[in-house]
């Protein structure tokens, strides 16, 4: 009796998701056809506008992990092995706040 209890549920389930699985929506899909590709063109140009940038501390350690400006002008740095930085940009100079 149990057993054709839970037969006739599971029956009456799939038949339920059947139903669902092939309700007609009332969507019509249109596929997209893209533009074609201008390649490195216009805004998508290569630029040399960073060339000249000078990179300050490539040589203190990895990272850093995120750099802010406090409010005394100074940007502050932690790096992934804890160490913390200051430096300024305007003497490109980086000096160490503490070493664990």
């Amino acid at each position: 009796m149990l057993k054709r209890l839970a037969l006739a549920v599971v029956v009456l389930l799939l038949a339920i998701a059947a139903y669902l699985l092939f309700w007609p929506a009332p969507i019509d899909p249109v596929a997209w056809a893209p533009p074609p590709n201008p390649g490195l063109t216009g805004q998508f140009a290569a630029s040399t506008g960073f060339s000249d940038f000078q990179l300050l501390a490539r040589e203190i350690g990895l990272g850093p992990e995120i750099v802010t400006m406090g409010p005394d002008g100074y940007l502050y740095s932690g790096l992934q092995d804890g160490r913390l930085y200051l430096g300024s940009i305007i003497t490109s100079s980086i000096g160490s706040i503490r070493r664990p």
